[in-house]
């Protein structure tokens, strides 16, 4: 198969198995999944397939964290490419990251920074269960920390060093919190004494990004190290400072943490054609001299970076665990609840759950507790819809009780149009009211491990 303004065949599949799959799907079929009518799903096929070129604009939460999220933005890449839209003028164009998650425009050596005193991959915990993640992502699949500690398999955790970490973003949070009492010494560096850092043996102050310099990268080719506004408050110091210092007490064989962040920010961008210090000496962002944009259809011509060099239909990486590990090479559809289908568990939890979208201002949790930053909020809500509400009773304003066996929060009912019936929201960060605490740890995308924060079941009823 060939993409629009290819020269030569691109995608990689295997037609008899895709096309077998694909029949199971009719738009009958279809309009049950996603409860629209069809003559809706036939318009909005028509208007993306017939009117290009066209882009995906890819959450970074709602997809992955569910049960199928994996799949299902395989799904959308396919539907991309199916369409013609791959590494085209105004369609979904393929870029590497330079820094920090964020392509600019140029190379920079951060991977290679981290993987040369990185661990033994293979020895990090649940490296069999969710190998996938493991292929593309070089650290633990930390969500299922608690039943590691628990089990000690594969082998004992003794200490644990967090930086700014949040307990209430793990599923069933008690359950950590019970398992600490296993863990010897327990280190957590943050701006305040929150929720997670008063469990912590040792609360190391952390300084905000209005009191330290920082690299960061922009797209078109820029660079930027920021000044601080102050100085660090009282004891607090930056993360990287922290972390340096702790290096050089422990004498770590890591001679670039020895050094401290800006000689590793140098070597991380060595090759971009400036330092830390030619940066520190401007208060705007700086052009890379070596950034060039990679050019539109470079990816066709010079291939993806998949087994087959081509755009995969069927994952080859994917297929090495089918399996070992039951995982489909295709991007099936799986039911959001797939782990659990069984009837009378549907009946006694029948609402859809999306736990954990965030406040704005919050900063996920990290300015929770301070007033002013969440008073867009300030009490836990659950949104319901109005029919739903009225069927249970339950009016505005009032006390409800939303619970699974996972656990329950107490929050205030706010009937609202912008939910779809069947379906209760719940916002993160509240430790009155830690919606994690209701998410099951065991309720995870078998191909990332990630919990199923945004599709879990509930139920809900008035106090």
């Amino acid at each position: 198969m060939w993409f629009v303004g290819s020269e030569k065949p691109c995608i990689y599949s295997v037609p008899n198995r895709k096309q077998s799959y694909v029949k199971q799907f009719d738009l009958e079929r279809v309009a049950r999944i996603t409860g629209l009518n069809l003559a809706d799903i036939m318009e909005a096929t028509r208007l993306f397939a017939t009117n290009g070129p066209a882009c995906c604009n890819f959450s970074a939460s709602t997809l992955t964290q569910q049960y199928n999220g994996f799949q299902t933005h395989r799904a959308i890449l396919c539907l991309l490419g199916l369409t013609g839209n791959i590494d085209r003028p105004g369609g979904n164009i393929p870029s590497s990251n330079t820094y920090l998650c964020r392509p600019a425009g140029f190379k920079s050596r951060e991977s290679q920074y981290y993987m040369e005193k990185a661990p033994d991959l293979t020895q990090m915990f649940l490296y069999d269960k969710f190998p996938i993640w493991y292929e593309y992502c070089h650290e633990t699949q930390a969500i299922t920390l608690a039943d590691v500690i628990l089990s000690g398999e594969p082998y004992p955790i003794k200490a644990l060093y967090g930086v700014g970490m949040n307990f209430k973003m793990y599923p069933q949070t008690d359950k950590l919190v019970k398992a600490l009492d296993q863990i010897d010494f327990f280190v957590n560096t943050d701006l305040f004494m929150t929720y997670t850092s008063k469990f912590a043996d040792i609360v190391l102050p952390c300084c905000s990004s209005l009191e330290r310099g920082e690299f960061k990268v922009y797209p078109g080719g820029y660079g930027v190290y920021t000044k601080p506004v102050i100085q660090p408050l009282y004891e607090s110091k930056s993360d990287t400072d922290i972390l340096c210092e702790l290096a050089r007490y422990m004498e770590l064989d890591d001679p670039l943490l020895l050094e401290g962040y800006e000689a590793s920010v140098d070597y991380i961008m060595q090759g971009c054609g400036l330092t830390v210090e030619q940066f520190k000496q401007s208060d705007l962002p700086v052009k890379m001299p070596n950034a060039a944009p990679t050019p539109v259809g470079t990816t066709l011509r010079n291939g993806f970076t998949t087994p087959s060099g081509k755009f995969e239909f069927y994952s080859n990486v994917v297929a090495r665990y089918e399996k070992s590990h039951g995982l489909s090479p295709l991007p099936v559809y799986i039911p959001s609840f797939a782990d659990d289908p069984s009837p009378e568990f549907a009946r006694k939890y029948p609402f859809f759950l999306s736990a954990g979208c965030r406040i704005p201002n919050t900063l996920h949790s990290r300015l929770h507790e301070v007033p002013w930053s969440r008073a867009i909020r300030p009490e836990p809500m659950v949104e319901i819809y109005p029919d739903d509400a009225r069927r249970l009773d339950i009016h505005d304003g009032d006390l409800v009780e939303v619970y699974s066996p996972s656990g329950s929060v107490t929050v205030k009912a706010m009937l609202t149009h912008r939910i779809h019936t069947g379906t209760v929201e719940v916002a993160h960060g509240y430790t009155e009211a830690n919606i994690s605490q209701v998410v099951s740890d065991q309720h995870q995308n078998p191909y990332t491990g990630f919990p199923g924060y945004k599709a879990s079941r509930c139920n809900i009823r008035k106090v």
